[in-house]
Formats: C-alpha cells, structure tokens, sequence
C-alpha cells in the first residue's frame, strides 16, 4: 500500500472524509487529495500533521504510527524528525 492509500484507508475506517483531515491539519483540501491519490510526495511537516490528526481522532496520545513507520521507512528521515513537528 501506498502512504496515500493507507490515508485513504484510514479516513474510510474512521468515516472521514478528505475535508475533515484537511481542516484538521490546517493543509488545503486540494494537497490532501493530492497525497492521497499520490499525485505528490508530501513534505515531512504535511506528513506529521496528517499522523497527528489521525492519531488524535483515534485517541491517541502520538502519532499514527503506521502512517509514520512508513514515512520513515520510504524517505530520508528519521521518526524522531517528527517531534519538531509537535503543535
């Protein structure tokens, strides 16, 4: 699975939508979808935002941890780059 199906995945799980997330992370709707069809490789900020705020709808107290997993394993960074991201 792609980072944008696993997104896509987990808002269908959630029943969300690509407006909620984006009103959620404070990116445009038109980025979100972008990643999602993966249309554009998003940046290690969008990618922290969308783990955060699919972590705190789930109730967690950190990031979504698939979300970030796979951002670390398919880029050049690390997941402790994701701290500096903190809101």
């Amino acid at each position: 699975m792609t980072m944008g199906e696993r997104i896509k995945y987990k808002l269908g799980v959630m029943g969300k939508s690509q407006k909620w997330l984006a009103d959620h992370t404070g990116v445009t709707q038109a980025t979100i979808s972008r990643v999602i069809n993966d249309e554009r490789s998003a940046r290690v900020n969008v990618i922290a935002k969308i783990a955060k705020a699919l972590a705190k709808e789930l109730g967690c107290p950190c990031y979504d941890k698939e979300i970030v997993d796979y951002a670390a394993d398919n880029s050049n960074f690390s997941k402790e780059v994701f701290n500096s991201y903190d809101e």
